[in-house]
């Protein structure tokens, strides 16, 4: 079973150590498989908590540039418009193949 912490965001302080997905789901509330996909995406549960993996930590070798930080920011948004019926993909033909980008609707 896979451990992890659970940092508080707005103190910066880390609250617990060595905690499964099960047993947070039991004190918070919530469903696993919520957390779960928290964990994945590294969003904040509750509006302040952030729960990584133990063993993860962010290291200069698997660091993300602070460039793809704003290109995931960029994804994230194209997704919830095409989620809500403001935005759409399209498909055309070029040469050599297709080229698929969101086109916004309205």
């Amino acid at each position: 079973m896979r451990l992890f912490n659970v940092t508080d965001t707005e103190e910066n302080k880390l609250i617990m150590q060595g905690a499964t997905i099960p047993m947070l789901a039991r004190m918070w509330g919530l469903e696993p498989g919520y957390l779960t996909s928290a964990v994945g995406l590294g969003e904040k549960v509750k509006g302040k908590y952030l729960i990584e993996p133990i063993g993860l930590r962010e290291t200069p070798s698997n660091s993300m540039p602070v460039t793809l930080w704003h290109e995931w920011d960029k994804i994230y948004e194209i997704a919830g418009m095409i989620r809500n019926g403001k935005a759409r993909i399209v498909s055309e033909r070029v040469k050599g193949g297709w080229r698929r980008h969101t086109e916004v609707i309205g």
